[in-house]
């Protein structure tokens, strides 16, 4: 670092030797006494002066172990360089205390307030506290000072995007990448965007390219392997996720979209493996725990996947898919009530989503509640014609229940005919309710035919329980009984 300082060390060495050679006397060549003058001294001064040296060495080190201690040091030796705060602010900042990084940055810019990139800079900090609007203006005033600064149209877009105006994002992520087309920050940003409008195809090719600028970019590499995955491409999207991970082994987002990705192959034990690492690095992460419900709630380990639901919840009380989740898992429980009010809080959040609907007339179903049951499967129905699932399970209420408890039979087989159709009539469930539907319409000889059929399927299938579930019922139909019964409901649920 000083190396400048080597002609001035020779100087003191061979001035201070010369020295030595006038202070010590000459008459003594030899013997003990001349060994210690000449060369103990000597040693001993040197040791001396090394020990002192080498403990301002240790000191100096301490201002250089990490980059907040070098601008630290800095800025406590001038406080009056803006470069020093700016820096300072920027190694604040990558430590995530933004708010400290802020005060440097203002401090910067007091010194030296038309500095572009301190503007910028103070524009990322501001908007990682959620202060967006200061934000926009600060990249904005960047822009303004230096209107080529493809950063600050880069930062200004991911300000923008945060806010949902995805428009207006892509507008300039397009303008830093005119201006510096081998920006892989970008390109990745841009890909983002782009995929938030359905615009997947491009998106993906704005991945690619920032990988071949920036291979080590595990960022890119996630988001390109999620739209692998949405393209259907989950070998290769899997590829890309264990990529990012050996580039960066504490990316929780990473583990968990593999988790995801192995989970929807089946693999549920690995999954839980990834979704379990991504809350080691980031135990707060809802997502992480949301999904790990799921993977347990399929192992059968209900009241686990419930505190991984409840944990989801407390990170992120909006969390809609967890309330639905923690519906269903209490649902298996036989908690129909505390069911209930997990489906009507994600109603709230999620008020288009069909499935929400279902499941929570088929709790209302567990919970004896049929009247309100068959307004809640009539709402999922609305809102998608053609789903099977909540056409069974009204089917089932509207066939199974008296006229005066709310059974209607011929709503009932236009439903299960219906379901039956979509199924191609190779769904068991479906089978065994357009039997009873039939039954109940007095169309008996159909629906022995329908559960004869119901039956030898669940045989084929293997599901015995049902098989012989259907043919106590048969039996009912041989003799011109409809089947009735307490209200319950065949689904269980879908997250």
């Amino acid at each position: 670092m000083y190396l400048s300082l080597g002609a001035v060390a020779v100087a003191v060495v061979a001035g201070g030797y010369a020295l030595w050679k006038e202070v010590v006397p000459q008459r003594a060549r030899s013997g003990h006494r001349a060994t210690a003058v000449r060369w103990v001294a000597p040693a001993a001064v040197l040791a001396t002066v090394l020990l002192a040296l080498g403990n301002a060495t240790i000191a100096r080190n301490s201002d250089y172990r990490t980059s907040l201690a070098i601008w630290q040091a800095t800025v406590g030796t001038s406080p009056n360089s803006p470069d020093a705060h700016a820096n300072l602010g920027v190694a604040l900042a990558d430590l995530g205390r933004n708010g400290e990084a802020i005060q440097q940055y203002h401090q910067a810019l007091r010194l030296s307030p038309s500095n572009p990139v301190v503007r910028t800079n103070l524009g990322n900090a501001l908007a990682a506290l959620g202060r967006t609007e200061e934000a926009i203006q600060q990249h904005q005033e960047a822009l303004r000072l230096k209107p080529g600064y493809a950063e600050a149209h880069t930062n200004l877009g991911a300000t923008l995007a945060g806010l949902g105006k995805t428009e207006e994002a892509i507008e300039h992520y397009t303008e830093a990448l005119r201006l510096k087309p081998d920006f892989a920050e970008a390109h990745h940003n841009l890909g983002i965007a782009l995929s938030k409008i359905g615009k997947l195809q491009p998106a993906l090719e704005h991945w690619e390219q920032a990988l071949r600028l920036k291979p080590d970019y595990a960022g890119a590499r996630t988001n390109l392997g999620l739209a692998l995955a949405t393209l259907g491409r989950t070998e290769e999207a899997i590829r890309q996720h264990q990529e990012a991970l050996r580039l960066n082994p504490g990316y929780a987002e990473a583990h968990a979209n593999l988790g995801a990705m192995l989970a929807r192959l089946g693999k549920t034990e690995e999954a839980i493996e990834h979704y379990t690492e991504a809350l080691r690095l980031k135990p707060d992460f809802a997502e992480a725990h949301n999904n790990l419900g799921n993977a347990l709630t399929r192992l059968g380990r209900t009241d686990e996947a419930i505190e991984h639901y409840r944990q989801a919840l407390l990170g992120k009380p909006d969390y809609a898919d967890a309330h639905n989740n923690l519906g269903i898992a209490l649902a298996r429980l036989g908690k129909a009530d505390e069911a209930i009010e997990h489906y009507r809080a994600a109603l709230q959040l999620k008020p288009d989503y069909a499935p929400i609907y279902n499941n929570l007339g088929a709790a209302l179903t567990q919970a004896g509640k049929t009247a309100e049951a068959i307004q809640q499967y009539g709402e999922a129905l609305r809102l998608k014609p053609d789903y099977a699932e909540a056409q069974t399970n009204l089917a089932w209420l509207l066939a199974t229940q008296e006229p005066g408890a709310g059974g209607d039979p011929i709503r009932a087989v236009q439903l299960a005919e219906r379901a039956c159709q979509l199924s191609r009539q190779q769904n068991v469930q479906h089978l065994d309710v357009l039997a009873a539907a039939y039954a109940a319409a007095g169309r008996f000889p159909e629906a022995v035919s329908i559960a004869e059929k119901g039956v030898r399927l669940a045989e084929l299938t293997g599901q015995a329980a049902l098989a012989r579930d259907i043919q106590s019922r048969l039996e009912l139909y041989r003799a011109g009984r409809p089947y009735r019964q307490m209200p319950h409901s065949l689904g269980q649920g879908k997250p």
